[in-house]
């Protein structure tokens, strides 16, 4: 089964992958991921890179593996965004996915404080 990079940005990590011969598919927001698919047609390497936003994954397959190289997380545009897109990775996750894969569900359903909130001081309150 293939992996997803999240974030396929100059594509430079996962190109290199698939010249290894590694299943690796990409979803990018970015309206120019037309002409990095190009670059990678130019270099012989035959790439799957879905233009679509994270928080709104609706992809055609399920992966093994699903992964965010560099802070990817953190442009997303609001605070609704970081559930949905953990929620779109969760779906997109194949039956079987190995342990290191697989969701946390405490993990995902935590709140972070927001990074402009006061923070609380430890014994505080």
């Amino acid at each position: 089964m293939p992996a997803l990079e999240l974030g396929w940005g100059d594509g430079d990590p996962p190109l290199e992958l698939r010249r290894r011969g590694l299943e690796v598919e990409g979803v990018d927001s970015s309206a120019d991921i037309l002409d990095r698919r190009r670059r990678a047609d130019e270099q012989g390497i035959r790439a799957t890179v879905f233009h679509q936003r994270m928080e709104a994954l609706k992809l055609p397959r399920r992966y093994r593996a699903i992964f965010l190289a560099g802070p990817t997380f953190t442009p997303l545009p609001d605070d609704d965004a970081a559930p949905a897109a953990l929620r779109g990775i969760r779906a997109h996750l194949a039956e079987g996915a190995p342990p290191w894969c697989r969701p946390n569900r405490s993990a995902a359903s935590a709140r972070l404080p927001h990074p402009t909130a006061p923070r609380r001081r430890r014994g505080a309150g």
